[in-house]
């Protein structure tokens, strides 16, 4: 079963030049985001008034599918192995007392 979203966007005057770019910005952004959030969609539209920006996109499933994740650490170990702690770099750079320059 699909679904339909919509999204509103109250805005303060907007000059009508802008209204292309953003209708083309917005439709762009929300696009890539719900391909990067492995969502099939249908049909995106854009709709703009000088105070409005609006979006629908039809044909969004329920349920996100699931996702295989590779396991957490380092390649080549179990993600039941703990990995070893990075060594800490030094707090302070080792100059001697009285070795800096001064004017």
């Amino acid at each position: 079963m699909s679904k339909e979203l919509f999204l509103e966007i109250g805005t303060e005057e907007i000059p009508a030049g802008f209204l292309p770019k953003a209708m083309a910005d917005m439709e762009a952004i929300v696009t890539k985001e719900l391909e990067n959030a492995r969502l099939a969609f249908g049909e995106v539209k854009t709709f703009a008034t000088p105070r409005r920006l609006a979006l629908v996109v039809k044909g969004l499933p329920t349920v996100q599918p699931d996702a295989r994740l590779p396991p957490w650490g380092r390649p080549g170990t179990s993600p039941s192995v703990p990995t070893a702690r990075r060594p800490r770099r030094p707090r302070a750079s080792p100059v001697a007392r009285g070795s800096t320059w001064r004017p």
